[in-house]
This record gives C-alpha cells, structure tokens and sequence, in this order.
C-alpha cells in the first residue's frame, strides 16, 4: 500500500513529528488528489462569475497551491501591529489593497500641526470639502439618488437573505443596479478619502488639539468651542458631563467627563465625513437608527475614545462599517461594552470597516453579520489586543435549515456573499490575548460562503471556548476560504448540533489549526476534517492530549474527488469516539482521499489501518 511504504520510509528515517506535512506532501497518492482538485477549482473559479467577479484570494491559492497556509498566516500575522509606524488608515488599505489589488492612485500631503482651535477647524473644513467633491465626481446626480433612494431596501435585503434564493425577481433587480452603481466608482472615493481624513488620526494631531483643548479658559466646562460650517457642527467639549443630542456632527472632540452621545447618522451617501475624538471619561455612544457613529458610508467616519470604561450601542451600520467608504472604531483603553443588532463591530461591503479594542476587558454582543464580516469587496474586521473577552453573536434570523431554537448568525470572522448574486468579501476576528468566549449561531467563527473568505484568529495561551450550531469553527461552502487558528491554551469546542470544528462543502478549501493545548471536542457528523462536492479540509492539532468525540475524523463524503487530512501531531495522550488506531488512512475511489494521522511516536507500517476493500495502490 502506498501509505504503509510512506509511513515505513518516514520511521525507517526517523522523521520528526515537525516533518509530517511535507511528508504526506510528497506522496504520490495525495498529489494526485490534489491535482485533480486543482484542476476542478482553477476551471471554476476562473470562469465568470456572478457581477463578473473572479476571487482574488482564491485565485492566490491557485497559482501558489502551497503557499495557502503561509499566505493566510502572513495576513493575519500582520494585523496585530496597529500601533507600529503610519496610519491607521494607511494600514488598513494596504491590507484591503493585497485582496483586491486597486488602480488607485493618491498623493496625500502631511498635514501641519493645528496652531489653534479655530486652526483645526479650518483644516478639518478643507479636507472635508476635498471629500464632498470627491464624492460628487464619483457619481451621475441619478446613481446618488438612486443610492440614497434605494438604501434602506438594499440593507435589509443584506441583512435577512445572504442565502439569495427567497428575494423577489424586483428587489434582486434593485440589489444589482445598486451595487453595478458601486462596481463603476471611482476606486479613489474610498482610498484617497481614507488617507485624507485619516491624518487626523495621527497621535501628534490629536496630542496637539488636546493641548490646545487644556490650555482654553473654559476647558472645564461643558462647551469649550462651537461653531457651524457648511460641512456640519464642530464642537470642543470640556471636561464637564454632557448629553449631546445632535445629528449633524462634522467634528466633536471632548477632554473628559462621564458623557452621553446620542448621534445621528449623517446623511447616507451624501459625501460628508464623521470624527470623533474623546480623550477621557466613562462614556455611552448611542444611535437608535441605522448609522450613527464609525459609519462611513460614501465616506470615513472615525471614533476614536482613548480611555474610560465606554458603552456602545447601535442598530445597524455601526461601531466600525464601512459601504464604499471607511469607517473605524478605536476604544484604546478600558473594560467596555459592544452592542448593535447587525451589520457592525468590524463590517463592509465595498469598504473596510474596522473595530479596534487595544485593552481591556470586553464584551460584544450583535445579533448577526458583524464582529469581522465582509461582503463584496469588503474587509470586515474585528481586533482586539488583550484582555479577558466575549464575543456573542445571537442570531439575525432563524435558521434556514428549519431547526427550532436554533439561528443563523453570520458573524466572527467570516465572508459571505449572497448565493448567485454577489459574491463574498473578507471578515477578520482576531483576539491576541486573554481567557475568551466566542458564541453563535451557525455560519459563524473563520469561513467563508460564496467566494467569501473568513479568518478567526486567537492569539494568546490562556483556556478559550467556542459554542455553535452549524457551519463553524473553520468552514467553507459553496465556494467559500476559511482559515481557523487557536494559539494555546486549554480549549473547548462544542456544537449545539453537527458540520463544525474543520469542514468544507462545494468547492471550498478550509484550514483548521490548534497550535498547543489540550482541548475538548464536542463535535457531530461531518466534522474534525471532512469535505464534499469537490473540496479540501486540512485540520491539524499540533501539541497536547486531545478529546475528540461526536464523530470519525477525516471523512470525505459525496462528490468526489475531495481530500480530507486530519492531523494531531503532537505526543499527548487523545481520546477519539469510535477511532482506536493511532493512523488510519480511507482511500475511497468513489469519494476521494481521506487520511487521519494521530501521532504519540512516529507510526510504524503495521500500526497504520487501511480500508482494504476501497483501498488504491
């Protein structure tokens, strides 16, 4: 048997653990698999696609096969250095622009320290009437109504039918006008208008306009500064407490003080920009419509709260959105508190949208499509840098599998698309540090659906816990990229039904990865490694004594070829439900190839378990 000569070569050779998946690489069996896979996805994913839409990250993944882990760990590894060097903003579309590569081009000039308020004032009205005509260039006067008249109807399709098939034939004629309308804008609308206004950004700005806010006589008052300018309000608060209750704000920034804001949104698709700095105080950030704060949509909109304990609540298009603008989020300091029913904390379509927690203690809760969500050519992405957390996403509508009790919730570093109309963007969760808990409803935690690509990424060592229904902890279906890695720590994985913990459906490519720790699996079937129609699923626990239990691990289903691996390649003691071998390989000319390989010591020929009756030479 192929397999059993491989695993005598590699104990013949002594072969670390370490060496294991550049030698299941090199066999031929695999390669075969993997060749004909190739060629399965590389001829539909290169194919037109619905909007004419050929995925960037897939197609990566097929010019450069190999380098799928290392290139989705690059993207990842990256992120957590916010603080590092240049602009936020910057940033960000410099990770936007390596999925969608752009042809944009913007030249973007420092921007002079304020030598006053009324200084700051005037350059925040120049640049802001940069971004109004940027706007207006971008757009025909009948594709901005169109956009301002047709909004509300395209996001609440958005929100309760990412599965495409329950929309009627004349909002589906909507939708695409609507986004056929974003495909022909001008891409400088949201890169240059990004790193325009996010100069304001800039530490030495904001220190600066701090000290200028303290050196005021009436810097412990409500009210430091006020004035009105064709753009909106701009308002220098003090350190007093105050409501602000207000709906046209270009600019607020606040010294301190325990504050109540209860924002507006801007006008959709109007062109203006949003900034809002407060420098100190336990806070509440309000909205009881869509929008409200952190919402750029036409736009940039940026929060920035630089310590307190804050509370955030919101509808729906808020707390880090952006829809073919950006909008940012960035609570620096404090134990604080995320709430907003969809679309938010880290949510795009054709933009980046962004939520930044740096430290603290925290708690998210949405009902669905947020906490890292990306729709067409959107970068949703949800950061937090340390603390003890908890990421809740409820469920936005029941799920369509029928099953009572149970949500779909779309959120926690995912990509979706709506099936045969619009493709997937790019959804982040990234968590550096701290004991945390991720819960959801199903389509949730690292995948990606319909050309989408999801990542959820927990960098820290501390004992986490992830709940869900269906479709989570690293998946992918209908042509969907997900990628899941958990860094250390003591984990536990438990799904309220079955398809979790490492699966890929219909065309999709997954990675599971757990680096250190011993972790419990509560899984049910089609779980732990197993693909279908087509796909590939690579699991691989690296380190610690594991329980796997719900399911046999590594199993490809209907619709070959597929390629299922599940690898636990660390030398502790595992628990599996119905699996004593510690190497099994299912080699099934009717389904494709699946292999699990358990490793307390590198296996010997005799310990590896073959089904004879459906094995290949």
């Amino acid at each position: 048997m192929f397999l059993a000569t491989s695993v005598a070569s590699l104990h013949a050779q002594e072969t670390s653990p370490q060496d294991l998946q550049k030698w299941i690489a090199e066999d031929p069996q695999y390669n075969q698999t993997m060749v004909t896979l190739y060629a399965v996805l590389e001829d539909y994913i290169t194919r037109p696609q619905p909007r004419g839409y050929v995925s960037q990250p897939f197609k990566s993944f097929i010019d450069a096969p190999n380098a799928f882990a290392p290139m989705l760990q690059t993207a990842m590894s990256g992120l957590p250095r916010w603080q590092n060097g240049g602009p936020l903003p910057d940033k960000l579309l410099t990770l936007y622009q390596a999925m969608y590569p752009l042809d944009s081009t913007c030249d973007v000039l420092d921007l002079p320290l304020p030598q006053s308020l009324n200084d700051a004032i005037q350059q925040v009205v120049d640049v802001s009437g940069q971004l109004v005509d940027r706007f207006n260039k971008s757009f025909t006067d009948a594709d901005a109504q169109f956009l301002r008249d047709n909004h509300g109807v395209v996001i609440s399709m958005l929100q309760v039918s990412p599965w495409g098939g329950d929309l009627p034939d004349q909002k589906i004629a909507i939708l695409e006008q609507y986004l056929d309308i974003l495909d022909q804008a001008d891409p400088d609308l949201m890169t240059c208008s990004a790193m325009l206004w996010g100069r304001f950004l800039d530490e030495q700005w904001q220190l600066t306009l701090q000290q200028l806010m303290q050196a005021h006589p009436d810097a412990g008052a409500q009210i430091i500064l006020q004035e009105s300018t064709p753009f909106g309000q701009v308002i220098f608060g003090g350190t007093g407490n105050q409501n602000l209750l207000t709906g046209n704000i270009l600019f607020f920034a606040d010294l301190g003080g325990d504050d109540i804001y209860a924002l507006r949104t801007r006008d959709a698709w109007s062109g203006l920009p949003q900034l809002v700095i407060d420098f100190a105080g336990n806070d509440i950030y309000e909205s009881q419509e869509p929008g409200g704060y952190a919402a750029g949509i036409g736009s940039t909109a940026f929060l920035v709260d630089h310590q307190g304990n804050d509370t955030y609540h919101g509808v729906a298009l808020t707390q880090g959105f952006g829809l073919m603008g950006v909008g940012i989020l960035h609570d620096r300091q404090g134990d604080d508190e995320y709430n907003a029913n969809s679309m938010a904390q880290g949510m795009s379509l054709y933009g980046i949208g962004l939520l930044l927690d740096t430290q603290g203690n925290d708690r998210y809760q949405v009902q669905g499509l947020g906490q890292g969500t990306g729709m067409t050519q959107g970068v949703g992405i949800l950061s937090d840098l340390s603390g003890n957390d908890s990421y809740l996403a409820t469920g936005l509508v029941p799920t369509n599998y029928g099953t009572p009790g149970l949500s779909d919730s779309w959120s926690q570093g995912i990509g979706v698309g709506v099936r045969d109309i619009t493709p997937g963007g790019v959804g982040i969760l990234q968590d550096e540090n701290g004991n945390d808990d991720y819960r959801a409803g199903s389509f949730s935690q690292g995948g990606g659906y319909f050309y989408g690509l999801g990542l959820l990424k927990d960098n820290g060592n501390q004992d986490d816990t992830y709940l869900g229904a269906r479709y989570n902890f690293g998946w992918g279906a209908h042509v969907g990229m997900g990628y899941f890695l958990e860094a250390g720590g003591n984990d536990y994985y438990k799904t309220r039904q079955f398809v979790s913990s490492g699966l890929s459906w219909d065309l999709s490519l997954v990675l599971f990865e757990d680096l250190a720790g011993d972790d419990l699996h509560e899984a049910g079937d089609f779980s732990l490694g197993a693909s279908a129609h087509r796909s590939i699923m690579i699991f691989h626990d690296h380190d610690g004594s594991d329980t796997y239990l719900g399911t046999t691990p590594a199993t490809p289903t209907q619709g070959p070829p597929n390629l299922s691996l599940f690898l636990d390649t660390g030398l502790g003691e595992n628990r599996f439900d119905g699996m004593k071998s510690h190497a099994a390989c299912s080699i099934n000319t009717a389904l494709g190839l699946g292999f699990t390989l358990v490793m307390r010591e590198i296996p010997t020929p005799d310990s590896l378990h073959c089904n004879e009756e459906q094995a290949v030479d």
